[in-house]
C-alpha cells in the first residue's frame, strides 16, 4: 500500500497535472452555476443560514429540519458575500473542487501516483459530484470531509509510529509531525462528517471495520492501536451533542420520508454516478452493468493480489460497500434510511479501487484505455443528461414573475405546501409587490412543521378564508405529499370560479391557478 514517487522533473509534472485536473473540476462546477433557479430545499438552506446567530441556526435546524447544523453554520458565514444563486452555490463548488486533490492523495497512498491521478480525474468529471457541487445543500461538503477522513486513515495505516526489533522488543519512533496532523485531520473530519449528515456514522463504522480486519497486521503497532482507540473516543465526544438533536428530529414531523428498500436505490447507492442517468432506463441499465462489471473485476484482481497488498482490498472495498450494506440493514430492520445522495462519497473508494487496479495493468494499455472509456462514458452521459440539458428542477423564477405581473391589490396567494413559500418568495420579493400569502393547511413553520399535510379537517378553515377574498391564486406543487387527496383544488372549485390555469415546465410539477367569484 505504500507507494513513493521521485521528486524532480517527474514530481513537478505531477503537480502541474493535478493543478490542471483541479481546474477542470472547478470549471465543470462553476459553468452555468446560476442558470437554474433555486429549488425548495436550497431556499430552506438559505432560510436556515440567515438566522441571526449560530444558536438561531441550531434552533431552526432542530425544529424544522432533520439534519445537523454544520452546513448551515458555514452558509451563515458565506451569505455575507451575497445571496444570488451563483454566490450561494459557489460554496458547494468550492467543496467539490477541493475534494479532487484530496482524492489524489488517497489514490496515491493506496495505489500510487498514477492511480491517484486517475481517481482525481474521475471525480473531477463525476456527474453526481458536479450535480451536488451546484446545489445550496450539504451533499458536496459531505464527500469533502469524508475524503479528508479517508486520506488520514490511509496515511495512518501506512505510517507506522512503532516497530519491533529482531528480538521482539518494541521500538518507538515517537510521533512524527505528519502523523499528528493525520490524527487531527481524522478526528475533525470524521466528526465533521456526522455534523453534516447523520448517515455519515457509517464512515467511522467502516474505518473501524478496516482496522479490525487488519488487526493481525497491526498487532506489532501498539502505539497506533492505542491512538486509534483514543481517536474514536474523541470523535464520540465531539458528536455527543448530536444525539439529543437526532432523537428530537427523528421523532418530529419533518423527518423526510424515505422510499422503501428496493433494487433501484440499492444500485444507485452502490454506483452513485448512475443516478444522473436514471431518466433513461436503457442507459441506466447499461451504465449499471458496465460499472458493476468493473467493480467485480477490480475486486477479483485485488483478491488475487491480496498476498502482496491486502490493505488495498480491505480499505477500498470496506469504504465502498460497508456504508451501503449498513443502510440496507438499517432499512430492513428499523426504518428506511437508504438515500443514494447520502452515499455520494462512496464513489471515492470505488474510483480508487478501480484506478489502483488499472495502475497495476501497465503492460496492458488497451485494457486500461477500455476501462477508462467505460467510466468516461458514464460520466459524459450523466453530465449531458443532468448538466448541459437538465431542465429546471423547480421553475420558481418564471412562477414568481408571472404572478407578480398579474396579481392585483387585495388578491390572496394560497400554497398547498407552505414549504414552497420559501422559493416563491425568494424571487417574488424582487418585484416589490404586496400580496397576502397563506399556506394551506398552514404556512411554513406553522406548528413546527415545514410541510403540513392537508386533511378533511382543514377544509372548513380553507373555505372560510377563501370566501373572504374575491380573487385567489393557488400555487400548487408537491401535492403528492402535502395534498394527496387533492382537497385544496376540490374545495376551491366548490366555492369559486376557476378562471385560468397555467403549468410551468420543470421536473417537479408547478401549476398556478386563478379563482374568482362565481358568476
Amino acid at each position: 500500500m505504500i507507494t513513493r514517487w521521485n521528486a524532480g522533473r517527474e514530481g513537478r509534472a505531477t503537480v502541474w497535472l493535478l493543478i490542471g485536473i483541479t481546474l477542470l473540476a472547478a470549471a465543470l462546477r462553476v459553468y452555468r452555476i446560476g442558470a437554474s433557479g433555486l429549488w425548495t430545499d436550497e431556499t430552506f438552506s438559505l432560510w436556515a443560514a440567515t438566522r441571526h446567530s449560530f444558536s438561531d441556526v441550531w434552533y431552526g435546524a432542530k425544529v424544522l429540519d432533520a439534519r445537523p447544523p454544520l452546513y448551515y453554520w458555514l452558509l451563515h458565514l458565506w451569505v455575507h458575500a451575497g445571496d444570488s444563486e451563483s454566490i450561494l452555490r459557489f460554496l458547494s463548488a468550492v467543496f467539490g473542487t477541493f475534494t479532487v486533490p484530496v482524492v489524489f492523495g488517497i489514490g496515491g497512498i493506496v495505489g500510487g501516483r498514477t492511480a491517484g491521478m486517475m481517481a482525481a480525474f474521475l471525480l473531477a468529471v463525476s456527474p453526481v459530484d458536479v450535480h451536488y457541487s451546484q446545489e445550496v445543500r450539504m451533499y458536496s461538503l459531505l464527500p469533502f470531509v469524508a475524503a479528508i477522513s479517508m486520506l488520514a486513515t490511509a496515511w495512518l495505516l501506512r505510517s507506522p509510529s512503532a516497530g519491533t526489533a529482531a528480538d521482539g522488543r518494541e521500538i518507538s519512533y515517537g510521533r512524527p509531525p505528519r502523523d499528528l496532523a493525520a490524527w487531527t485531520a481524522y478526528i475533525l473530519a470524521t466528526a465533521g462528517a456526522m455534523w453534516v449528515h447523520y448517515p455519515a456514522v457509517f464512515l467511522p463504522i467502516s474505518t473501524n471495520i478496516i482496522v479490525a480486519l487488519l488487526w493481525p497486521r497491526l498487532a506489532h503497532r501498539p502505539h497506533f492501536l492505542r491512538n486509534w482507540v483514543a481517536a474514536q473516543a474523541i470523535v464520540v465526544l465531539l458528536c455527543l451533542p448530536l444525539v439529543p438533536l437526532y432523537l428530537y428530529q427523528s421523532k418530529g414531523p419533518n423527518f423526510p420520508p424515505m422510499p422503501p428498500l428496493s433494487l433501484a436505490p440499492v444500485l444507485e447507492g452502490l454506483l452513485p454516478d448512475v443516478i444522473m442517468i436514471r431518466d433513461s432506463v436503457l442507459l441506466f441499465l447499461i451504465a449499471v452493468l458496465l460499472e458493476t462489471a468493473l467493480g467485480v473485476a477490480a475486486v477479483t484482481l485485488a483478491v488475487r493480489a491480496r498476498g502482496q497488498d491486502p490493505q488495498r482490498l480491505v480499505f477500498t472495498c470496506t469504504l465502498w460497500l460497508a456504508p451501503l450494506i449498513g443502510e440496507m440493514i438499517t432499512s430492513a430492520l428499523w426504518r428506511p434510511v437508504l438515500a443514494p445522495k447520502l452515499l455520494v462519497w462512496t464513489t471515492i473508494p470505488f474510483y480508487v479501487l478501480v484506478t489502483a487496479t488499472l495502475a497495476d495493468l501497465q503492460a496492458r494499455p488497451r485494457l486500461r484505455a477500455a476501462v477508462l472509456g467505460v467510466l468516461l462514458f458514464v460520466a459524459v452521459t450523466g453530465l449531458s443528461m443532468h448538466y448541459w440539458r437538465q431542465p429546471e428542477y423547480e421553475a420558481w423564477r418564471p412562477v414568481a414573475r408571472y404572478v407578480a405581473q398579474h396579481v392585483r391589490p387585495g388578491d390572496a396567494i394560497l400554497f398547498n405546501d407552505g414549504y414552497v413559500e420559501l422559493p416563491f418568495d425568494y424571487y417574488f420579493q424582487r418585484y416589490h409587490v404586496a400580496a397576502v400569502e397563506v399556506g394551506v393547511p398552514g404556512s411554513f413553520g406553522a406548528n413546527s412543521t415545514d410541510e403540513p399535510i392537508m386533511t378533511q379537517a382543514d377544509v372548513p378553515a380553507l373555505r372560510s378564508f377563501a370566501i373572504r377574498h374575491k380573487r385567489l391564486w393557488l400555487i400548487y406543487s408537491h401535492y403528492w405529499y402535502t395534498d394527496p387527496l387533492r382537497l385544496v383544488p376540490k374545495t376551491l372549485a366548490e366555492i369559486a370560479q376557476l378562471t385560468e390555469t397555467r403549468a410551468f415546465a420543470s421536473r417537479e410539477s408547478i401549476v398556478v391557478s386563478t379563482y374568482g367569484p362565481r358568476r
